[in-house]
């Protein structure tokens, strides 16, 4: 009887591998056959999509039909994008029109819409800026201001978005035709973008008046900075009185962004305004503010820059300084060279020669007694206030600047001013100089600067 059992259970056994290996055989044909089905769809798909690029409208419309036929926009859109991409610049243009047509651009608004995969999103939002039309940039803004949507997904809309009005900026009238999508658009934070939409608008025939009021809607920060930048390309100086209202923006990018305009228009009834930016709370509001009324020539604007002088910012010092000395306010001279043997405030004030032009720093030189030729020869940039005024009280060859600096040194605190008086006593060639120069030792011995 257990033979009898163990003969039939290998029967069984035998029996059951058959059947496995049948089965593995059916399945692999099955596999094989599903495939060529599935790689002949493929083929008719991608052969419909050619057809239809270069058939005519009657065969376009019978393709568009057999293509729906041929699966979902989630089916046809890989097919369409690798047509798109392998196509010239005016097949794309006609591409366009199949891209709606097929319901591939009704597919990615549905996915920005419903998916909660943000891989999905983003790879929605910027195929729809490389393939979509004008029509879909409001959708796409609308995805950018909605409060719940991913931050990532929102920088693919920013350049989306970009990527899908770029076109327009190259034909005027076609933007101004769309005037009303341009401006919603300077909330938008592309600096390529912004930069794009300033050129226009400034550039339309519209005129002003009907511009302003969509600008001065424009309520983020991008936006206000987008109007302003507006301003300037226009150069109305007769605008200044819409920029007052940006002087007291929360945001003090913006503030300063006004103060520079308004110093470009040489706005004179603006300096009062300016006066009460010297006390803004951000530094660099008030470096705006200084390099602003350095340019004006108000009676008014030295006292105000002077009471500034004690401001917390060793940098807003240094620019003060440099502005009123640039003013040649023979008052200042004293307290500039004060100011300036201090070695960190020093080296902040002869920085700015890197920033303002040759004529301007040869002027705030030649006030302080310095040589500015010399000075840039000898150290460059970098600050040596000490001996900039004894390189310049020994070696200059103009005699005046070689006294001024004598004029600064006899001021300067320094163990080194004797010596170096007495050796331009002994060798300077000029005898106004020599006489000075032993004058100005005399009074440091009545200081009892030497022993």
């Amino acid at each position: 009887m257990p033979e009898r059992l163990l003969e039939l259970s290998i029967y069984a056994l035998g029996a059951l591998i058959g059947i496995l290996l049948i089965w593995a055989i059916l399945r692999e044909l099955l596999i094989k056959v599903s495939s060529s089905k599935e790689e002949k769809r493929e083929l008719q798909t991608k052969k419909l999509f050619e057809e239809w690029l270069y058939g005519n409208d009657i065969k376009r419309k019978v393709i568009i039909q057999k293509l729906k036929k041929m699966g979902s926009a989630a089916y046809l859109e890989p097919f369409f994008f690798e047509l798109f991409e392998g196509s010239e610049k005016e097949k794309k243009e006609e591409l366009k029109v199949l891209f709606e047509l097929v319901g591939i651009q009704a597919e990615l608004r549905r996915i920005l819409k419903e998916s909660s995969d943000v891989i999905q999103r983003e790879k929605s939002v910027l195929k729809l800026g490389k393939v979509g039309v004008i029509y879909d940039v409001q959708f796409l803004i609308d995805a950018y201001r909605d409060p719940e949507e991913h931050s990532l997904v929102k920088q693919c809309c920013v350049q989306a978005i970009y990527d899908l009005v770029e076109p327009l900026f190259h034909e005027q009238e076609q933007a101004m035709a769309n005037f009303g999508l341009l401006v919603q658009l300077f909330d938008i934070p592309n600096e390529n973008l912004r930069y794009h939409l300033v050129r226009t608008i400034a550039a339309s025939k519209m005129p002003v008046e009907d511009i302003l009021p969509h600008l001065l809607k424009l309520q983020n920060d991008f936006g206000k900075e987008s109007a302003l930048f507006v301003l300037e390309q226009w150069n109305h100086p007769e605008l200044c009185q819409i920029v007052y209202d940006y002087l007291d923006d929360l945001n003090p990018h913006i503030r300063s962004i006004a103060v520079s305009l308004l110093g470009k228009w040489k706005d004179e009834e603006a300096i009062l305004l300016l006066f009460k930016k010297l006390s803004d709370p951000d530094e660099m509001v008030r470096l705006s503010t200084v390099d602003v009324l350095t340019h004006f020539k108000n009676s008014a604007i030295l006292k105000q820059l002077t009471l500034h002088l004690s401001d917390p910012s060793s940098l807003v010092r240094a620019r003060l300084l440099w502005a009123l000395v640039l003013k040649k306010d023979q008052k200042i001279f004293d307290r500039a060279i004060a100011m300036l043997q201090e070695m960190d405030f020093q080296k902040l004030f002869f920085a700015q020669i890197k920033l303002k032009p040759q004529e301007e720093s040869q002027q705030v030189f030649e006030f302080l007694g310095v040589d500015y030729r010399l000075f840039v020869k000898k150290y460059g940039v970098e600050d040596h206030g000490f001996s900039a005024f004894v390189s310049t009280a020994r070696e200059s060859q103009d005699v005046a600047l070689r006294k001024r600096a004598m004029m600064a040194l006899q001021l300067w605190k320094d163990k080194d001013v004797i010596s170096v008086f007495n050796d331009i006593l002994n060798s300077d060639p000029d005898p106004t100089n020599r006489l000075y120069a032993k004058k100005m030792l005399e009074r440091l011995k009545m200081k009892d600067v030497v022993p």
